[in-house]
């Protein structure tokens, strides 16, 4: 057994402190083991109840926005529901880019977690960030940042791929009705063919030719059919995607929850109102059109299982995910909704139950509208451009992005 001498002690202190100021020798209560073992820990622990129970609620709330429509319907017509959808979208396009810049972003990078979960994992991420520097970090943020472009591009090829099938699948349709129509009426299929090229005409070729009231139901119930399909598809890959956002996000922690629920309420309110709108149009009755909301809504609960599941195996896992649903807020928000505010034309005509048009903006214009219609309709929406629209869209946007900046600033002190 050999003695320390003051020599080899006076050696050994620069060791010492070094050791003391990394808090390297620091142990927490129940931490026997090392930092390698603390997800698999984590993962056997699973994730506490009020995590489930908050993430669960939250996807409710946002589900019941696709009832919302029916409160909204009697004023669609009307001026008010203009400037609450041009506020509303103003307020997800905020919401959204806030919540990617100021909280997935600086979470994906790791910069938040020193002060996630009342300092406990920061300690032991001090120590495993230290040796990322070592290993290599630089490649980290590129990563990271790859991470959002793939986000950016996947929602890319899946809407390209939604409208694809979506036309497939609305020429299937019309040529089946197209061979029953000419067996039972011969050398009127050019009619039937000029009437199914698009599910939002079937309405006027129902007005149009009421001598084959039988025929034309039939288009009907096939233009409803292929907008339910395109609503359920489309409307449902978005929920499935904001889901798992949500469940990640509450995973690593109840204020990034909460943050990254308000974004995707503010999103999923004017989407919905559109959605419910267009199938309206497309001759759903109002409970039909509430069901085939809910059936895509209900697909979001499904994404947060998936998320939090995701959310409870690895913290550097989480940090990925929140990459990529930054890029998708960003591609929703910049691609999929600015376009509604620096365009307004568009948008505002879903309001107007005589317009083929809608806030999608992919079924077309001018369905069986003279030129005259849309010289008027295009200089009664001009009037009506100048100061109000911008202001309401102002207001939305410092709106949405003043929410995501207070959580941001505040999160680390909000106590739920």
């Amino acid at each position: 057994m050999s003695v320390m001498t003051m020599p080899d002690f006076v050696n050994i202190c620069p060791l010492l402190i070094t050791q003391i100021d990394e808090q390297a020798c620091i142990v927490h209560e129940g931490d026997v083991h090392d930092h390698g073992d603390h997800d698999e820990h984590k993962g056997k622990q699973g994730l506490p109840a009020a995590v489930w129970g908050y993430g669960i609620l939250a996807v409710t709330v946002i589900s019941i926005l696709a009832v919302l429509g029916i409160v909204l319907l009697p004023f669609m017509e009307q001026k008010v529901y203009q400037f609450l959808l041009c506020f509303l979208v103003a307020l997800a396009v905020g919401t959204l880019t806030g919540d990617a810049v100021l909280h997935l972003l600086p979470h994906s990078l790791g910069l938040h977690a020193h002060a996630e979960e009342d300092g406990h994992e920061g300690h032991e991420g001090h120590d495993d960030h230290g040796k990322g520097h070592d290993e290599g970090s630089h490649l980290d943020p590129v990563l990271k940042g790859l991470t959002v472009l793939f986000g950016i591009y996947f929602l890319f090829i899946m809407e390209k791929l939604m409208g694809v099938m979506t036309k497939r699948r609305a020429k299937r349709k019309a040529k089946k009705l197209r061979k029953q129509r000419e067996l039972a009426h011969p050398g009127e299929s050019y009619e039937l063919k000029a009437a199914t090229d698009s599910p939002t005409e079937d309405d006027h070729c129902h007005h149009h030719h009421h001598h084959h009231h039988h025929d034309n139901e039939k288009l009907k119930d096939a233009g409803i059919a292929t907008m339910a399909w395109m609503v359920i598809m489309g409307d449902g890959l978005h929920n499935f995607s904001d889901g798992m956002a949500i469940g990640a996000a509450f995973a690593s922690g109840i204020p990034g929850g909460v943050s990254t629920s308000i974004a995707v309420f503010c999103h999923e309110l004017p989407h919905e109102l559109g959605d419910f709108a267009l199938l309206i149009r497309a001759g759903m009755s109002v409970k039909q059109a509430i069901l085939y909301n809910l059936m895509s809504a209900c697909i979001c609960y499904i994404g947060l299982l998936i998320g939090l599941g995701i959310g409870n195996l690895s913290s550097n896992v989480i940090q990925y995910v929140f990459a990529v649903t930054a890029g998708m807020f960003l591609y929703v928000g910049l691609v999929d909704m600015l376009p509604d505010m620096v365009h307004p034309n568009q948008p505002q005509v879903i309001a107007e139950p005589d317009s083929a048009d809608h806030d999608h903006g992919e079924h077309g214009h001018g369905h069986g509208h003279s030129h005259d219609n849309n010289t008027k309709k295009k200089k009664k929406t001009e009037t009506h451009e100048p100061a109000s629209p911008v202001l309401v869209q102002s207001f939305g946007l410092l709106v949405g992005i003043g929410i995501m900046l207070l959580i941001a600033v505040f999160e680390d002190q909000i106590k739920i």
